[in-house]
């Protein structure tokens, strides 16, 4: 009869919990270290209910009396069949030790190319092994497959007709000691590579220690194992030494999720510096271009920025030369020394303000060295241990070393007009992710500004009416999304179509996650480079504040404090901001004093108006935004528009309306996002016919899949 005693309980217990637990939070952050805690407590409770089934703790003994001595002794009632509970025993925590030790090893080798080489070979050899000897014990025995399935059973006959197997299966000391093998193997090879170990697994390298204590109780289980039968001691000493194990395994995964924890609260808070810094840069360059026409002025502030936000000793930002294939410094803040060798006499020894200038001063050609490298690959260069990477040429040793370099492109879709660079932390070691993810926001914002300072002092210079709605135009759409995210579970399309060369429509969205997105649409009042410059505000406040943690109302509350005052008198912008959740067809909206979203229900085959209260953004700070959630349906398709769709007049000035264009989406309803747009904008021109569009026509049209 299967019966179960406290330490079976806590391990069944205790190991099915964590094995949830982990899981849960791997779907939640997508760490790998939670997988890897996941699988080990997982197969831990399987096996444990594997030595539950067949009766592993419970084998009953006989009293034997020596006809000589007359003396009585215990031994097993049905040896060979314990001898083989215990070695699948042995198999079973063999394969256990195998998943411990050879997961962990591969996260760790796969942050190099061929790093798990070695592995693979070792895991096949290990798994070949075992499985031989497995195959090897049960060809050996009479019914094998009678014998597996009545294992519970204490009065099972195991009958051995191969001499070989009486050895593999009390052959403890042998599987012992290939457990505590796999476990030093895998300290050995771990130790090895160190940083690495910190690199992938940097919240379980944290607890490194815990670890190391769980693999060393293991450790000596297994030892003792291999000399002691599982039943030789009626004691619980062997039964608390696995316990403990257990236990400590689950403290170095509570101590890893708390570690994850406290760097999602560092990221967030990274975030908010990140959004802070940006918004005030922003303010900063908007009052720099209402005075003047000076980029150096515009450039010191993203530069100063750079060096503030991340800690950094030094930062640059060099442009593109009109050929496009050099760089050239126009501004620097801080010792930055010359990316490359400086030829001098060995005698002259030169001052900190002659290597900064000799910086200055030179042509640094576009894929060269650590600078040149992001403007022709347009992807950012993020150099942790500078003094052993080969891209970066010490030139200045022992005055400025170079430890820590961070360089992104300065560009605007695939248009690369320079590099952003800091390099060295003020404080700490080395710089960080989040001042990665700080520099290409500000690299970002740094392309923008620069060419919008570029085209409207080509405006200004020029005073042509003509290009002025040319190079706004431009600005306009270079904004514009010209890609789409079209997923399992979402579709999505948009355009716009400015009246008059340039107007003030603008949309976006933002990817959250694979089936997560912002979108947002908006009206700016005028018209013009005016109206274009606002869209750039709009956009680059909106991309830094939006996430879907954020309700949508708290979005446009913090668009519109931080326009306000920013934005000229009689200059202001109607919004509508929403969150798609495709995955959870959740849909968290807010509008600000725009059109509401249009939304067809696939099921009743009707529409819904989603509206909220609020007042356009950037009239007045600390305006209160409505917000509302709704369910989504598959099949379910969300319009938001401009006046200039439902405002669109014919030659007798009728109104193409809102009827219009619920027809034209009903009649579509079944079709893609983009069908459905070109639908609505074929309908659109038919209606107008000759007449000349008068406003701007701007939709984008999502669907729940």
């Amino acid at each position: 009869m299967m019966t179960l005693d406290f330490f079976q309980i806590s391990k069944l217990f205790l190991s099915f919990i964590m094995a949830l637990f982990m899981l849960l939070e791997y779907q939640r952050d997508r760490n790998r270290e939670f997988l890897f805690f996941s699988a080990i407590f997982s197969f831990f409770f399987v096996k444990e209910i594997f030595y539950i089934w067949m009766n592993l703790n419970l084998s009953s003994y006989v009293s034997i009396k020596d006809e000589v001595t007359g003396q009585i002794s215990k031994v097993l009632a049905n040896e060979p069949l314990f001898n083989l509970r215990f070695f699948l025993w042995h198999v079973s925590e063999l394969f256990f030790v195998i998943l411990l030790v050879y997961s962990y090893l591969f996260m760790i080798g796969s942050i190099k190319k061929g790093g798990n080489v070695a592995n693979f070979v070792t895991l096949g050899v290990n798994i070949l092994v075992l499985v031989g000897v497995v195959v090897a014990v049960f060809v050996g025995l009479k019914n094998p497959l009678n014998v597996l399935v009545n294992i519970f059973n204490g009065n099972t006959p195991v009958v051995i007709s191969q001499s070989y197997v009486d050895f593999l299966l009390k052959a403890w000391w042998l599987y012992g000691l290939w457990k505590v093998a796999l476990i030093s193997y895998g300290i050995f090879v771990a130790a090895r590579i160190y940083g690495y170990v910190a690199e992938v697994l940097p919240h379980l390298y944290v607890s490194k220690t815990m670890y190391i204590v769980t693999a060393t109780l293991f450790g000596i289980l297994y030892l003792f194992s291999s000399i002691v039968f599982i039943q030789a001691s009626k004691g619980a000493g062997y039964y608390i030494i696995e316990l403990l194990a257990l236990i400590t395994l689950i403290a170095t995964a509570y101590r890893v999720f708390r570690a994850d924890i406290m760097d999602i609260t560092f990221r967030v808070q990274d975030l908010e510096k990140e959004k802070d810094l940006v918004i005030n840069l922003m303010r900063e360059i908007s009052d720099t271009l209402s005075v003047e026409l000076e980029l150096d002025k515009i450039l010191g502030k993203i530069v100063d920025a750079a060096i503030e936000g991340t800690a950094s000793k030094a930062a640059a930002v060099l442009l593109k030369d009109p050929s496009g294939n050099t760089l050239s410094v126009r501004y620097v803040k801080g010792l930055f020394p010359p990316v490359k060798s400086i030829k001098i006499d060995s005698y002259t020894v030169l001052k900190e303000s002659q290597m900064v200038d000799i910086f200055k001063s030179s042509k640094i050609s576009v894929g060269e060295t650590y600078i040149g490298i992001p403007a022709s690959t347009g992807e950012p260069l993020f150099i942790k241990d500078a003094e052993s990477d080969p891209r970066v040429i010490q030139t200045a040793k022992g005055i400025v070393d170079i430890k820590s370099v961070i360089a992104t492109p300065l560009k605007i879709q695939d248009n690369i007009m320079g590099v952003l660079a800091v390099l060295n932390k003020a404080i700490g070691t080395t710089h960080t992710e989040s001042d990665l993810s700080l520099i290409q926001t500000l690299a970002d914002q740094a392309a923008i500004t620069i060419r919008q300072f570029e085209m409207y002092k080509e405006i200004v210079e020029k005073k042509q009416a003509e290009r002025d709605i040319s190079i706004a135009n431009e600005i306009q759409m270079s904004l514009l999304p010209r890609k789409f995210p079209s997923t399992d579970k979402f579709d999505m399309y948009g355009f716009s179509i400015p009246a008059k060369g340039v107007g003030g429509d603008y949309f976006d969205y933002m990817k959250f996650g694979p089936n997560k997105v912002g979108i947002v649409i908006a009206d700016v009042s005028g018209k013009g480079v005016p109206a274009a410059l606002i869209m750039v505000m709009i956009r680059s406040i909106t991309r830094t504040i939006a996430s879907l943690s954020k309700d949508a109302n708290m979005v446009l509350s913090q668009l519109n404090n931080s326009l306000s005052g920013d934005i000229v008198e009689d200059r202001y912008a109607t919004a509508f901001y929403c969150a798609l959740d495709a995955e959870k067809r959740i849909l968290n909206y807010s509008n600000a004093g725009h059109g509401p979203l249009l939304l067809f229900r696939s099921k009743t085959k009707e529409f819904e108006l989603l509206d909220t209260e609020g007042m356009p953004v950037g009239i007045m700070p600390n305006v209160e935004y409505g917000q509302d959630f709704i369910i989504l349906d598959k099949g379910d398709i969300g319009v938001l528009y401009t006046d200039g769709i439902t405002e669109a007049m014919n030659e007798a000035h009728d109104l193409f309306g809102m009827d219009r264009l619920q027809n034209a989406i009903y009649k579509n309803h079944e079709s893609t996002t983009k069908e459905i747009a070109d639908a609505v904008l074929a309908d659109v021109n038919e209606f107008v016919g000759t007449a000349p569009q008068h406003d701007d026509e701007t939709m984008i049209i999502f669907k729940v899949l």
